[in-house]
């Protein structure tokens, strides 16, 4: 497990992706949780980064944080670019729940926004993230290039 600081020092230029395309989105991304039966589902949820940690606010009462409590792990996609250049992030590993008010209320200060008390702050702590960088797009040249980082193994760059 990593903080994302950890993650941006390892691999800065898929940190930053991550970052703009967030930034593109009003920093809503698709989170995957798992169902008590293993079924993945999948929700917009806003995502911050706060103390060089990444953070996300989940309504209690919400199948998502249940599927958080009870199995820690997560998945969290970010939507595709807007630009002429498309790119995407993908990044998973572990959340836990963080219930002090203090850090709750840091986080939702610097993000400018207010929360309620029934929105539960968690940790996203990345294992493994995945960048897609596409060319040739709307053509049939169309390729895409990945960078994969993990916590086990590092970074490495894979070209098909």
């Amino acid at each position: 497990m990593a903080t994302w600081q950890e993650f941006a020092d390892a691999a800065p230029t898929m940190a930053d992706l991550a970052i703009s395309l967030l930034a593109q989105n009003e920093q809503t991304a698709y989170l995957a949780t798992f169902r008590a039966d293993g079924s993945p589902q999948v929700h917009p949820v806003m995502v911050y980064v706060h103390g060089g940690r990444l953070w996300t606010f989940i309504v209690e009462v919400t199948s998502k944080y249940a599927d958080l409590e009870r199995t820690g792990q997560f998945a969290l996609h970010t939507a595709p670019s807007r630009s002429d250049a498309h790119y995407e992030c993908h990044l998973s590993g572990r959340a836990k729940a963080s219930h002090d008010r203090g850090l709750r209320a840091a986080v939702a200060e610097s993000a400018g926004i207010e929360k309620a008390d029934w929105e539960i702050l968690f940790e996203l702590s990345p294992e493994r993230a995945l960048t897609t960088t596409w060319t040739g797009w709307g053509t049939p040249a169309i390729r895409a290039s990945f960078e994969r980082w993990s916590v086990a193994r590092g970074f490495n760059l894979f070209n098909p």
